[in-house]
């Protein structure tokens, strides 16, 4: 029974005198990102395929994974934060104390490789599109 009670103080005395254990963020710097002007903003693509930088002149950076510009939105756009939505379609654009939120859709562009396809005349031949809105 002595035991048992010298084993109960002696674990609630370590409990007690040596304080709560810190746990410790390790952490490294990945990337510095060179801008033209300062960021007031940014937001992740939900796929982490872009990132969007709010900068002080009112325009939007769109960089790619490797910080490369990949696009700049113009402004411009009179807010100091932004916001993507979930499936990366739209960003939100706000001010303090602006009485308005600016709603911009995104959406991807694709080029498709036409290497290889076949087609008539050259690659620079003007193209015309002929609509019969007559025809039966």
């Amino acid at each position: 029974m002595n035991r048992i009670k010298i084993m109960i103080i002696t674990t609630t005395c370590l409990l007690m005198f040596t304080g709560q254990a810190l746990a410790a963020l390790e952490w490294t710097l990945d990337q510095t990102i060179p801008l033209t002007t300062g960021a007031l903003d940014v937001a992740e693509s939900p796929d982490g395929k872009r990132l969007y930088v709010l900068t002080g002149e009112g325009t939007i950076l769109v960089l790619d994974p490797s910080g490369r510009v990949e696009t700049i939105i113009p402004g411009p756009f009179n807010a100091n934060r932004l916001q993507i939505n979930r499936d990366g379609s739209k960003l939100f654009l706000a001010g303090e104390g602006q009485k308005s939120l600016q709603v911009i859709s995104l959406a991807e562009r694709v080029e498709i490789d036409l290497t290889g396809s076949p087609f008539k005349g050259g690659a620079a031949a003007a193209v015309a599109v002929v609509v019969f809105s007559d025809f039966q």
